[in-house]
Formats: C-alpha cells, structure tokens, sequence
C-alpha cells in the first residue's frame, strides 16, 4: 500500500520521487502497527529520488527527523546506469546508506569528514558511497557508549 502510494506521488516534471508525503505516512503507518511513537523507521525504495529543498540531482536517502529515513537504491545498482547486474555491489551500498541512517538516528553520531567512515557527511556520488566503511563499532563510534 505505501509503495502505491509512493507510486502514485511521482512528479510529471521529472522521473523522480520527492519522499516529503511517502516518508511521512510511512512512519505514522508504522507507529500505529506497532503502536509506539518512538519507533525508528527506514522505508528502502527502487524509486529513485531527489530532494526539492536542495539542488541535487538525485538522493540515496533522505530523513525528516531522528525516527524517520527513506533510502533509495535506484541509482547504487549497477544496471541503473546500463551497467552489469552486481547484487553484491548493490546490497553493499545499500548497507552503506542504512548503517549511516542507523548511526545518525538510532546512535545519535555525529558525521565525519572521513571518507572512509560509515558516517561520512558528503556522499556526492557512487565514488563516496562505495569508499565508506559499514561497521560502527569498528570504526570506533560505539564503544563509548556502552
């Protein structure tokens, strides 16, 4: 049902999905089927997506607030650009994405300028998401937590 939804808010000017409704009814969807106001919800969508509020091309993902993100992995597979299907290529960049969400919403973390961190801040582009690394505690962001 929310992906008919989601399908049916593509705008007529572009290809894409601008996520503001979607994301929105997505997580009051969730939260009354689980019946808990803090529940953390990441939407995963073929949809490619951009942000109106920015001058991007297009977005991997996008969050509203600490409990909401969707991410997008219409552009991180391969064949999106009339590449050879490469599912280890597309799940890897799709764990990307989400640790970085799970880091930002769920562990409070702040972004890095370190390319190489499951919490880099400028992911411009394939190059930038394919050279972050996926695991929070070794990258050192988890241990003081505990």
């Amino acid at each position: 049902m929310v992906e008919e939804r989601i399908r049916g808010r593509l705008q007529h000017q572009r290809p894409q999905q601008e996520p503001t409704f979607p994301q929105a009814h997505l997580a009051e969807q969730v939260r009354q089927a689980v019946g808990n106001v803090d529940v953390l919800t990441i939407g995963i969508t073929g949809e490619d997506i951009y942000l109106r509020s920015v001058n991007w091309q297009y977005a991997f993902g996008w969050r509203s607030d600490d409990r909401v993100a969707i991410v997008s992995y219409a552009r991180m597979d391969p064949r999106f650009f009339n590449g050879a299907e490469d599912v280890d290529l597309l799940h890897r960049r799709l764990r990307h994405m989400v640790t970085k969400d799970l880091g930002l919403m769920l562990f409070k973390l702040p972004v890095s300028s370190d390319r190489a961190s499951p919490m880099y801040q400028d992911i411009g582009g394939l190059e930038e998401l394919d050279a972050m690394g996926e695991n929070l505690a070794r990258a050192g962001f988890l241990i003081a937590r505990r």
